[in-house]
C-alpha cells in the first residue's frame, strides 16, 4: 500500500487547484469528526487514508468505505489486503482464522534458537489435487528415510509387499525359527500327512523308529536282515507229482484231487457258459443265437426264442390333440416306443378337395413308400372310381376330402419298428364323407418309411388349407 502525504511548512502558498490536485492524489486528510468520512469517500474517492480528530483514529478507504485502521483495543482490521513486500510479524502468537492457506513453496521453521539451521516443510510439485490428513491424535510422524520402531501397527499382506531375507526374518521373530523351501534346515517334532504329501529320496539310513518282523525278530526299516543260510524241505523221496502243503504247524508233501476241477479248455467259444449238469458235474453251454433268451428246460439252462407277448398300448396325448387353426399339427415327446397308432377323427379343412397326410419326425424327404387301393366316389359309379397307388412319396396318405368344405376325414395309421434303426413298416385306412360334394375317397394303404432314426414325433397335415375341426389321438406301445 502506498500512502502519499505532504508536509506543509510556514510560508507555503497554495492555490485552490493545488489543493484539489493534492486531494485527488491520495493525500492523508484530516476531518473533524468520523461522521464526515462518508462524504469524503464520495467527494474524493481517490483519498485512501484519513484521520478523524474526534476519535483520534486513522481510517483506510476499503472499497468506498472508511474503516478504522487501528481500533480502540489495538486491533487492525483490513479486507482484501495485498502486500507486495515481505511481512514480518513480531510477537509470540500469530492467529490466522482461515479455512484455506495457499503456500506457493514451503514453510520454514527456525526453531527455538535463531541460527543458520532451519526445517523446511516442502511438497513435491503436484500433478493433481492431493490431500494429506493428519490424524486426530498426539503422535510423531514417521519418515521414509528414518529408522523408527513402530508399535500397534497392522500391515495387510494382501495389498502390501514385505521383503526380507531369511536371516532378517529369523532375527525379527523371537519365538520361532523360519525354514525355507530351498534351504537345508532340520525340522523336529513335525507331522507330515502321507495322504496329502509325497515323500521322495528317502534312504534306508534315514528311516528310524519303525520296524517289521523277519524270522521272528524285529528289523528296523532302516536296518538290514540276514536270511538263514538254508531252509530244510521235507524229504522228496517217494513224493513225485505231489505239492508242498502245510497243516498250519508243519510242512509236508500232499496231493490235489484234479478230478473235481474243470479244465478251462472245454470253453471253446466266446460267450460259452459253465453250468452243473448234475451234482459236482460241470458242463459247457454254448453261446446262443441273436435275440434268444436264457431259459430252463429239464432242470438245466438252455437258449430259446423269447415267448410272445401282447402289446401294451397307452394314449400319449391325453384327451387327444385338436386339429384346428393350422395346416400342420405335430405331437412330439415320443421316446422308446416300438409301435405307434394314430386315430384321426372328423378332420375338416377350410377349403374343398383337401387331403390328410402323415409325416414322421417332420421328415419331408422322399422316404415314404406306399402301395394300396384308392376308391374315389362320383355322381355315378364307374370302373375308373377304383384305382391303385404305389411308389415313393414325401408323406403317407390317409384320405381325400370331397369338393365340399364340410367333408370329414377319419382313419388310422399304424407304424412298427419305431425304436430301431432301419425301415419302419406301416399300414393305414382312411375315408371321407361327401357332405353334398363329390370326389371324396377311401384309401387302404401299406408301406414303409426308410430312415435309421427312431421316431420321436408324428405330424398330421392338410395339403391345401388349415384344419378347422377334428382330433388326433396317438397311442404307443414299447
Amino acid at each position: 500500500m502506498t500512502i502519499n502525504y505532504k508536509v506543509f511548512t510556514a510560508g507555503d502558498t497554495l492555490s485552490a487547484n493545488d489543493v484539489l490536485t493534492y486531494l485527488e492524489n491520495q493525500a492523508v486528510i484530516k476531518v473533524d469528526a468520523a461522521s464526515e468520512l462518508p462524504t469524503l469517500a464520495t467527494t474524493y474517492p481517490n483519498v485512501k487514508v484519513a484521520y478523524a480528530a474526534d476519535t483520534d483514529k486513522v481510517y483506510v478507504n476499503d472499497d468506498g468505505t472508511f474503516v478504522a485502521l487501528v481500533t480502540a483495543d489495538g486491533t487492525v482490521t483490513l479486507s482484501n489486503l495485498t502486500l507486495t513486500g515481505d511481512l514480518t510479524v513480531q510477537g509470540t502468537t500469530t492467529t490466522i482464522d482461515s479455512t484455506t492457506i495457499a503456500i506457493k513453496d514451503k514453510f520454514v521453521f527456525e526453531g527455538a534458537t535463531a541460527d543458520a539451521h532451519e526445517t523446511s516443510l516442502v511438497v513435491e510439485e503436484p500433478t493433481a489435487d492431493r490431500t494429506v490428513t493428519i490424524p486426530n491424535a498426539t503422535t510423531t510422524l514417521v519418515g521414509r528415510d528414518t529408522t523408527d520402531t513402530l508399535t500397534n501397527k497392522t500391515i495387510n499382506l494382501s495389498s502390501n509387499t514385505v521383503s526380507a531375507t531369511l536371516a532378517q526374518l529369523n532375527t525379527a521373530i523371537s519365538d520361532a525359527d523360519v525354514a525355507s523351501l530351498a534351504g537345508s534346515e532340520t525340522l523336529t517334532n513335525k507331522t507330515i500327512s502321507g495322504s496329502s504329501n509325497t515323500l521322495s529320496n528317502i534312504g534306508n539310513a534315514s528311516l528310524t523308529n519303525s520296524s517289521i518282523t523277519m524270522d521272528g525278530s524285529p528289523v528296523s526299516l532302516g536296518g538290514t536282515f540276514t536270511s538263514p543260510a538254508s531252509y530244510a524241505l521235507p524229504s522228496q523221496t517217494g513224493n513225485s507229482g505231489k505239492f508242498l502243503t502245510t497243516n498250519g504247524t508243519a510242512e509236508s508233501w500232499g496231493t490235489v484231487d484234479l478230478t473235481t476241477k474243470t479244465d478251462k479248455s472245454t470253453l471253446t467259444t466266446t460267450g460259452d457258459i459253465y453250468y452243473a449238469s448234475s451234482a459236482n458235474t460241470p458242463a459247457r453251454l454254448g453261446i446262443g443265437s441273436a435275440s434268444q433268451v436264457l431259459t430252463v428246460s429239464g432242470g438245466v439252462p438252455t437258449w430259446a426264442a423269447p415267448a410272445g407277448g401282447g402289446a401294451n398300448w397307452s394314449l400319449l396325448n391325453s384327451g387327444g390333440t385338436a386339429l384346428s387353426g393350422a395346416a400342420t399339427v405335430t405331437v412330439s415327446g415320443i421316446s422308446g416306443k416300438d409301435k405307434i397308432m394314430i386315430l384321426i377323427e372328423a378332420a375338416k379343412g377350410t377349403g374343398a378337395q383337401n387331403a390328410v397326410f402323415v409325416r414322421l419326425n417332420t421328415d419331408t424327404g422322399n422316404n415314404y413308400y406306399i402301395a394300396g387301393s384308392l376308391y374315389e366316389s362320383a355322381s355315378t359309379y364307374a370302373a375308373a372310381n377304383l384305382g391303385v397307388l404305389y411308389g415313393l412319396d414325401t408323406a403317407s396318405r390317409i384320405a381325400p376330402h370331397s369338393t365340399n368344405a364340410n367333408s370329414e376325414v377319419a382313419g388310422y395309421y399304424l407304424v412298427t419298428g419305431c425304436n430301431a434303426a432301419g425301415v419302419k413298416v406301416f399300414n393305414s385306412v382312411g375315408s371321407a364323407t361327401a357332405a353334398s360334394g363329390s370326389s371324396n375317397g377311401q384309401m387302404i394303404l401299406g408301406g414303409y418309411y426308410n430312415s435309421s432314426s427312431t421316431i420321436s414325433s408324428i405330424s398330421i397335415f392338410n395339403n391345401t388349407a388349415n384344419f378347422t375341426a377334428g382330433t388326433v389321438y396317438v397311442y404307443t406301445s414299447a
